[in-house]
């Protein structure tokens, strides 16, 4: 199985959580760079998660045409993320973001003009609901084993540090 390459923009408080989730699939993913508008942020992490590979950009449309990268990981400041997001897509690239994708109702719009135009690409949005009491009790039927063994998971918000499962079993 190749590794998904993962592009991590903005390297705040929130990525450390987005990159620790990259991390616990480093079969199946590998951070292949980190960009931030101040450096040392992203040198920071690249040295803190021992990211060798991951080179450090400081505008985000340097990845974007970057041909080893599959997925941009947004998490930068909440107004950014709707061009951000329209940029990777139309970079054709696959979007994993924070909340909100759009402030207004025409950003969120535009957002679903991209949706369709390019379908073949997956657009997923972080929100954290561990507090939420569904989520809480289905977590812990999962860790107890009482409903057996999760065979596919498409994503799941767990902050920190598992913030995605990609799991994909054949059964």
């Amino acid at each position: 199985m190749n590794q998904i390459r993962i592009a991590v923009i903005g390297c705040g408080n929130v990525s450390r959580g987005h990159i620790g989730a990259w991390l616990n699939e480093s079969e199946r993913a590998q951070i292949v760079a980190l960009v931030d508008i101040a450096p040392q942020f992203a040198q920071e992490y690249k040295d803190q998660f021992d990211l060798r590979a991951a080179e450090i950009y400081t505008d985000y449309r340097d990845v974007l045409a970057r041909d080893d990268v599959d997925v941009i990981d947004i998490c930068t400041p909440s107004h950014l993320h709707a061009e951000q997001i329209m940029a990777a897509m139309e970079a054709g690239k696959h979007v994993m973001t924070e909340k909100p994708t759009g402030y207004n109702l025409e950003e969120c719009r535009q957002i679903r003009w991209y949706a369709q135009k390019y379908s073949d690409l997956k657009v997923g949005v972080a929100y954290s609901l561990r507090y939420y009491p569904l989520n809480i009790r289905v977590r812990e039927l999962i860790n107890s084993g009482a409903i057996g063994r999760v065979m596919f998971a498409e994503a799941s918000h767990n902050h920190p540090p598992k913030l995605f499962l990609f799991l994909k079993e054949k059964v």
